[in-house]
Formats: structure tokens, C-alpha cells, sequence
């Protein structure tokens, strides 16, 4: 891989293990030639995520409760920028005995 593409990679996976494996065989898979450059890594990103979606997080969220999955659709629709206030009132409001499902 040339200089940039391994800061790249760790970048996209933060350094989780199973993410960086991934990633890498995607980047592989779509390297046109040796060594691997930051383009190939970018390049790499559609089908890496689009595999972990289906791999990875598909199989955790298929197994979760209608309660569950209430409370992450209410988490990711607050963003990155959520404050910890705003994370309980999602929480109370999802596991409450008035929630809808079980």
C-alpha cells in the first residue's frame, strides 16, 4: 500500500478489527495494481460498507426487540450530536409501558 491508504483505512474503521479486515479485502478486491493506493481504499468504500451492512449489522438488528429497534431508529435519528439528556428522554420514551410493542 502506498504511504496514505493505511492512515486511510484506520480512518474509516476506527481501528476495529473485523471493520479493517473488511475494508482491506474490498480494497483488494478492487486494486487495479500493486501497491494499493488511497484511491483504491476510497474506491473500496461502497461495497465495504455496503457488505458490513449486510454481514455485520443486518444479523445484530434482525435479532433485536420492536422495542429495541424503536430506541436505535430514535438514536440514529438524533445524529452524532446528541447530548446525553436527549439520549434518556429517547430511552424513557422507548421503554416506557405506554410503548407500542415488546
Amino acid at each position: 500500500m502506498d504511504g496514505r491508504a493505511p492512515a486511510r483505512l484506520i480512518d474509516f474503521t476506527h481501528g476495529y478489527a473485523y471493520f479493517l479486515q473488511q475494508w482491506v479485502y474490498h480494497t483488494w478486491e478492487q486494486g487495479a495494481l500493486s501497491p494499493l493506493t488511497i484511491d483504491d481504499v476510497e474506491g473500496a468504500s461502497v461495497s465495504a460498507v455496503a457488505a458490513l451492512d449486510e454481514s455485520f449489522f443486518r444479523v445484530r438488528f434482525d435479532r433485536l426487540t420492536p422495542k429495541e429497534k424503536r430506541y436505535l431508529r430514535a438514536m440514529a435519528e438524533l445524529g452524532a450530536k446528541n447530548s446525553q439528556p436527549q439520549r434518556l428522554r429517547v430511552f424513557r420514551a422507548c421503554t416506557s409501558s405506554t410503548s407500542k410493542g415488546a
